[in-house]
C-alpha cells in the first residue's frame, strides 16, 4: 500500500504518514451535504522542506465541514466533519477513504517535554486585514520547534475549526505513540503533535508559519464565496478501507 497516497499533504498529516501504519482502526461514515453554501476560503502558499518544490493548498470552511485541497473540486482531499468530529481523507483514484475519529485520549504526562513561548518583536510587519501580526516562536527541551506569525481575533471560526481538526489527528498521533520508533520521538515532535498540538492557535489565525523540519506555510489569499455542497460529500460508492492493525487492535481491545 501507498501511504502517500492516503494522506493529505498537510503539515499535521506529515507525520500521521510515519505513524499511519500503527493506528487503531476507523469507523464507517458518509458525510452528509452542508446547510451553508457560503464558506470562507483560505489559500496557502505550502513548502514541505527545503528540498521540496512549494504549491498552493486552499482550505474551505462552513458552519459544518473544513476542507482541504490544492483548488479543485476533482482533487483528493481532506474533510474535516465538524459536527461528528472525525476526519475522512479520501482518494479519487481508488474511490476509496479512511475515517479518523476523536478518541480522547490522554498522553502520558511523564513523557512531557519542557515547553515554553517566546515572544518576538512584529514592528516591522504590516498590518493584515487592519490587524497587527504578533510572532512567536515555540520551544520544547530548549530545541526550536516552531515560528508563528499570527493574526489575533481573525476569522475565528475558522481557527475553531483548525483546533478540531488537528485534535483529531493529535489523538491519533498519542495512541500510537508507544508504536512509534524511538528515534522518530523528538522533543519537537512530542511537543507539536501530541502534547501541544494546538497551543499556536490561541494566538489567533496562522498567517505564516515555519518548523523544525523545514516546513512553511503562508496564506496568500482569503475571501468568502459561495462553494458547491458537493465538495463535503463522500460518494456513496466510495470503499472505506481499513489499516492493516484494525483487526489486530479489535482483538486486544476485546481480550
Amino acid at each position: 500500500m501507498n501511504v502517500f497516497g492516503i494522506v493529505w499533504r498537510s503539515r499535521v498529516l506529515l507525520v500521521t504518514v510515519c505513524l499511519f501504519m500503527l493506528l487503531p482502526g476507523c469507523g464507517h461514515q458518509s458525510s452528509s451535504k452542508t446547510s451553508s453554501e457560503t464558506a470562507q476560503v483560505f489559500y496557502f502558499r505550502e513548502q514541505q522542506d527545503s528540498g521540496t518544490e512549494p504549491y498552493v493548498s486552499r482550505m474551505i470552511v462552513t458552519p459544518d465541514f473544513l476542507r482541504v485541497d490544492e483548488g479543485k473540486a476533482s482533487d483528493d482531499f481532506l474533510l474535516y466533519d465538524r459536527k461528528k468530529n472525525s476526519v475522512i481523507s479520501v482518494t479519487h483514484g481508488s474511490k476509496s477513504y479512511y475515517r479518523f475519529d476523536r478518541m480522547g485520549k490522554r498522553p502520558d504526562p511523564s513523557g512531557r517535554p519542557a515547553m515554553k513561548t517566546v515572544d518576538n518583536s512584529a514592528g516591522d510587519m504590516p498590518a493584515v486585514a487592519g490587524i497587527k501580526p504578533v510572532y512567536k516562536t515555540y520551544y520544547a527541551n530548549d530545541a526550536r520547534c516552531r515560528d508563528v506569525v499570527s493574526l489575533p481575533g481573525f476569522k475565528a471560526d475558522a481557527v475553531a475549526a483548525m483546533r478540531g481538526f488537528l485534535s483529531v489527528m493529535a489523538d491519533q498521533h498519542r495512541a500510537t505513540l508507544a508504536n512509534t520508533p524511538k528515534q522518530m520521538r523528538g522533543s519537537c515532535m512530542l511537543a507539536n503533535f501530541i502534547y501541544a498540538p494546538v497551543a499556536f492557535l490561541d494566538e489567533g489565525f496562522p498567517l505564516k508559519e515555519w518548523d523544525y523540519r523545514g516546513y512553511r506555510r503562508t496564506l496568500v489569499d482569503f475571501r468568502e464565496e459561495p462553494v458547491d455542497p458537493a465538495l463535503f460529500v463522500i460518494p456513496e460508492s466510495y470503499e472505506r478501507l481499513t489499516l492493516p492493525t484494525e483487526s489486530v487492535t479489535r482483538g486486544k481491545e476485546s481480550q
